[in-house]
């Protein structure tokens, strides 16, 4: 048999207000994902697209990071949800 996870209900989330202008990250989230599809990536309320506005790299233990590509990157003060 293949490994067993124990997934457990949820929306989880983590939010940042972008202090200066330019910031391509990388941002850190504290939950694990399993794919880098798994994560979604919203600037104020516009959803960003994967690999065409940032990218995901998954560690060892399956936190994750997020960073934005060049010409992507947030203004200053606004609101990322990932």
């Amino acid at each position: 048999m293949g490994t067993e996870y124990t997934i457990t209900a949820g929306q989880r989330r983590k939010q940042y207000t972008v202090a200066g202008s330019g910031q391509q990250g990388p941002y850190s989230f504290p939950f694990e994902v399993l794919a880098t599809t798994d994560v979604t990536v919203y600037v104020g309320d516009t959803k960003k697209t994967l690999t065409t506005h940032y990218t995901v790299a998954i560690a060892s233990n399956n936190t994750c990071t997020v960073t934005f590509a060049a010409g992507q990157y947030p203004s200053q003060n606004d609101v990322g949800t990932i």
